[in-house]
């Protein structure tokens, strides 16, 4: 289906920014060596993140979730079985800030100009402050774009198209967000 020497490029949302920043940190076959990225409303730390939404996920199983992937003592027993396998470390460094965080902020600069990031100022599931601790400081103020449009969204629904009273408003922001992804894939 793909030649030996095929590029892909990844735009994410959401929980799949979490699942891109993965598999480009674990590089499987070098895959993804060359692979450009840009996420949406993704891209923080599991611990920074706010699942609990009706259309996300219901309350008990966000506790239980959150309970499991936080608990560093049970992680620690987990990922000491995989030490050294190169996907369960990118896992584990997108779970907490603590967790390889050297290693996950060098690989982020390392990154630099391959991956772009889009942060919603009312964005409560996935904030900017997860973002920039998943990626690092230096990372974020070149790389992560925050935007606030003028009405009422949620990370869910970042251009709710029931709001037919504000519809204008909502295709501009949609135009003006996409542009800003599809010249971010333009550039070589």
């Amino acid at each position: 289906m793909f030649h030996a020497d095929s590029q892909v490029d990844i735009f994410a949302y959401s929980i799949g920014a979490m699942l891109t920043q993965i598999m480009l940190m674990s590089n499987p076959e070098y895959l993804f060596s060359g692979t450009r990225a840009f996420l949406f409303c993704g891209g923080s730390l599991f611990d920074k993140m706010n699942g609990l939404s009706r259309n996300i996920m219901d309350n008990v199983c966000y506790k239980v979730l959150y309970a499991f992937y936080t608990n560093r003592t049970q992680l620690d027993k987990i990922f000491s079985l995989q030490q050294n396998d190169t996907i369960y470390k990118s896992f584990s460094s997108m779970l907490m800030e603590d967790v390889n965080k050297e290693e996950r902020y060098r690989f982020f600069n390392m990154m630099g100009d391959r991956m772009q990031i889009i942060s919603l100022q009312k964005d409560t599931v996935i904030p900017y402050d997860g973002i920039e601790a998943a990626v690092g400081k230096d990372f974020s103020k070149q790389h992560v774009i925050q935007l606030d449009y003028n009405y009422g969204y949620s990370h869910e629904q970042p251009f709710p198209v029931n709001n037919t009273s504000q519809k204008e408003l909502i295709n501009e922001s949609f135009n003006k967000t996409f542009t800003l992804i599809g010249d971010f894939f333009n550039i070589k």
